[in-house]
C-alpha cells in the first residue's frame, strides 16, 4: 500500500527515508487512516509526516528509541490536522446512529463511534489495542505521563462500550 501512495517518489526517498518507511510505514499509514475521515486525507496526512521526519533526520539524535521518535512525530502531525481539518459526523448523522437499537448494526459503524473521541485517545486506543504498543512506549510517544494514559485509555474504551451498548 505504501508504495501505492507513494507513486513515484518511493524510488528517490533518501536511504534513511526509505529505511524508515520500509520499517514504520504501514503503522504510520494506518494511524493516518484510522483517525482520518477520507483515504485522500490520510494518503495527504503520510506524506506530510514523511517529510517532516526526513526534515527533523538531521536535527534529531535518536537511537534507542528511534520508533518512538517516528511516531511521536506521527501523533503530534495528526493531532495537528485533525485540529485543522478533522470532520466530525454531523449532529443529524449521530442523532440517526444513536436512535438505532439493533448491536449489529450499531457494531458496523463502529468508526463513527471511535471518531467521536479526542484524536488523542483515538492514537492511544490504536497503539495500545491495535499495534500492541506499552503503555511505557506510549508514554513517550504522547509525552505523557503513563499513569494518565492508562486512566484515559480506560475512559476511551467505557465511553465507547457506552455508546456501542447503551440501550433506548
Amino acid at each position: 500500500m505504501i508504495k501505492k501512495v507513494l507513486k513515484k517518489s518511493w524510488s528517490v526517498l533518501d536511504s534513511p527515508l526509505h529505511s524508515y518507511v520500509e520499517q514504520y510505514g504501514d503503522l504510520i499509514f494506518d494511524l493516518c487512516e484510522s483517525t482520518l475521515w477520507s483515504p485522500a486525507q490520510a494518503q495527504i496526512s503520510f506524506r506530510i509526516i514523511l517529510k517532516k521526519i526526513h526534515t527533523q533526520i538531521l536535527t534529531q539524535s535518536f537511537s534507542k528509541y528511534e520508533r518512538a521518535w517516528i511516531l511521536r512525530i506521527t501523533a503530534r502531525t495528526l493531532i495537528e490536522l485533525h485540529r485543522e481539518h478533522g470532520e466530525k459526523s454531523s449532529a443529524q448523522e449521530q442523532l440517526q446512529l444513536d436512535s438505532e437499537s439493533d448491536i449489529q448494526k450499531r457494531l458496523k459503524h463502529f468508526f463513527h463511534y471511535f471518531r467521536r473521541l479526542p484524536v488523542e485517545n483515538q492514537i492511544l486506543l490504536l497503539l495500545k489495542n491495535k499495534h500492541g504498543l506499552s503503555f511505557s512506549e506510549i508514554a513517550m510517544i504522547l509525552e505523557t505521563p503513563e499513569g494518565s494514559l492508562k486512566v484515559k485509555h480506560q475512559q476511551s474504551l467505557s465511553i465507547l462500550e457506552e455508546w456501542l451498548w447503551k440501550t433506548q
